[in-house]
């Protein structure tokens, strides 16, 4: 084994080990949204469910399930994006190059944890309990299916050059980052 793949597999053997842990965490303290409707002359108020909701649920909890959730899967399917960058980049840049990439790609995925997180909550506190699951495998058949969904999948597997010095090749690095997040949450289907 040359050394140019020791550390390759050193970097995938650190990856797997990051999900592997987050793997675990997550199986021993699993989260769920808990949700206690506030009611008043059989009207919903809420307003008051939102607070109960969320006292029940911090938004920093929130987050960090989150993280942990996109740790344990996302970072698998890092590996070759990050051999990318490890390969296009010259030795003393290739940890700051990984880091940017690894910045712009988690920038989209906590974006999109926002607006799933927010969408959650509202199905929670609006939506009749059968509604969220039928609408969501609905939504999630007919994504699968769909050219934009394919288009996405090409899309994330194209990996670019990147520039070699600079504030170009960091500029490169998070570019990557960020594009290789859209692609890779739009080809998901969530």
């Amino acid at each position: 084994m040359t050394a140019q793949n020791r550390e390759l597999a050193t970097i995938r053997n650190a990856v797997l080990s990051i999900s592997t842990i987050a793997w675990i965490l997550l199986l021993a303290w699993p989260g769920s949204l808990t949700h206690c409707p506030v009611t008043t002359s059989g009207a919903l108020l809420w307003t008051a469910s939102l607070q109960m909701m969320l006292a029940m649920n911090p938004p920093g909890l929130l987050a960090a399930g989150w993280v942990l959730m996109l740790m344990a899967i996302m970072a698998p399917v890092l590996i070759p994006p990050i051999r990318h960058v490890w390969l296009q980049s010259f030795k003393h840049r290739r940890a700051r190059s990984i880091g940017l990439f690894i910045a712009g790609y988690a920038a989209i995925w906590l974006a999109m944890g926002v607006l799933l997180v927010g969408i959650e909550l509202a199905a929670a506190l609006f939506a009749p309990q059968w509604y969220v699951p039928v609408a969501g495998a609905f939504s999630t058949v007919v994504w699968q299916f769909s050219p934009m969904k394919q288009r996405c999948l090409n899309r994330g597997h194209a990996h670019t050059a990147l520039a070699a010095f600079g504030f170009a090749a960091d500029r490169d690095a998070l570019r990557f980052g960020v594009t290789h997040g859209i692609w890779c949450a739009g080809s998901s289907g969530r």
